[in-house]
């Protein structure tokens, strides 16, 4: 327990006090809340705490964010990013109750007008978890292609091909997934704009054959978006989801409302706003039981805390 939170104050101590010693240093703070309800009342198992300290050194992004419940320090991350020759790098640290549990490694350059990348992941007891090699280009003319190769310990885990074309309103893609022992998944995509409706259709296959299809309709109602969609799998409907969202006087509205083939399936309200320098979200979720559970999330962000002479100014929400 003693090195667990050793681990922390030195993620924390880290971001607070790296830079004074010749920097001025100007610090963004968030906190944030989320506190969770269900049918027997407040539920602190499910409700969390977070703190995120955010700051820049020189050419380098620094954050740590800090999770915890009622219960006591739940997790820990502590992130940086900088740009080196065109090459864009970012670390992320992970630390649980028995100290580091993870890490990520990113590497990213443009070479217009393709995208390069190389994403490196470890964790314990092995360290190497795994390493994602990504390369997409898009031209002029709307075509797009993007893959993506995935190896593990173990050799190739995942492999995703996607081609697209986008012109004149319509916009049509095939994606691929692959895994060591052939396909995984194909999905077929297509989406059209006609006056101010969106349509848009989802083929799923897998390497039995045909796995579901979806199809959507969108649009706005007096300045209400609507959605809806409807699911078809190997034994016919398999359900359909009804989405409304909105603003009304300063609050923002989202309704998701899930049917199933026998009858309404759960249906899941947010209501968002902003009082005084507080941002509030509170979600509802309702079944065919009745209530099930509700969430209520507060934030703030503390901007341009300064220790020393002239600001230089970041946001720790970037790094959300």
């Amino acid at each position: 327990m003693r090195t667990w939170l050793s681990g922390f104050a030195y993620c924390f101590v880290l971001v607070a006090t790296v830079g004074l010693g010749t920097f001025a240093q100007t610090f963004n703070v968030d906190l944030a809340a989320s506190l969770a309800f269900d049918t027997a009342g407040f539920s602190s198992a499910d409700s969390s705490f977070s703190a995120t300290v955010g700051t820049k050194v020189g050419e380098v992004d620094l954050a740590a964010t800090l999770v915890f419940t009622l219960a006591g320090i739940a997790n820990a991350t502590i992130r940086t990013g900088a740009t080196i020759e065109e090459i864009t790098i970012s670390t992320e640290d992970s630390f649980g109750p028995q100290g580091w549990e993870s890490g990520k490694l990113k590497l990213s350059r443009t070479f217009d007008p393709f995208d390069l990348s190389l994403a490196v992941a470890f964790e314990q007891p092995e360290i190497f978890a795994s390493a994602t090699v990504s390369a997409s280009v898009q031209t002029e003319e709307g075509v797009s292609l993007s893959s993506s190769t995935t190896l593990t310990r173990e050799g190739l885990s995942k492999k995703i091909i996607s081609v697209g074309l986008d012109v004149s309103g319509l916009s049509l893609s095939r994606t691929t997934i692959l895994s060591s022992k052939g396909l995984d998944q194909e999905q077929w995509s297509m989406t059209a704009t006609v006056g101010d409706y969106q349509i848009s259709r989802t083929t799923t296959f897998t390497a039995a054959g045909f796995s579901e299809e979806m199809i959507s309709l969108s649009t706005t109602i007096q300045e209400i978006d609507v959605s809806t969609a409807v699911t078809f799998g190997t034994d016919g409907f398999s359900g359909a989801d009804l989405d409304l969202s909105g603003s009304r006087e300063g609050i923002d509205f989202h309704s998701a409302t899930h049917f199933t083939p026998t009858g309404f399936g759960e249906k899941q309200l947010t209501l968002s706003g902003t009082l005084e320098r507080f941002d509030l979200a509170g979600t509802v979720l309702i079944t065919g039981d009745g209530f099930q559970k509700a969430t209520l999330d507060v934030s703030t962000n503390l901007e341009d805390l300064s220790v020393g002479g002239t600001p230089l100014p970041v946001r720790a929400e970037e790094w959300e």
